[in-house]
């Protein structure tokens, strides 16, 4: 390599790494300038105060239960239970 070969390509490299530098900077800068905070919206709540009184209502009907999720219980071993001292 010549010496003006040399002197072309640490300028590159040069250009180079100024030009990353200052993409990483304005990268940097965007992301940390001040946005406007989101309004939250103002919302009136009326309440009362629990009470403990008899059920006026007895509402009954028929519906289908479904889990949210399911898991199946199986053992590592399979053998017979000889005895259980559950309760009953």
């Amino acid at each position: 390599m010549t010496p003006t070969m040399i002197t072309a390509l640490a300028s590159r490299r040069g250009a180079t790494f100024l030009f990353c530098a200052i993409a990483a900077i304005l990268c940097l800068a965007s992301g940390c300038s001040k946005d406007e905070k989101e309004k939250e919206p103002v919302v009136s709540v009326q309440t009362t105060p629990a009470q403990r009184a008899p059920i006026s209502q007895v509402i009954s009907a028929e519906a289908v239960v479904y889990p949210l999720e399911q898991a199946t219980i199986a053992p590592k071993i399979s053998s017979t239970i000889m005895y259980n001292e559950a309760r009953t």
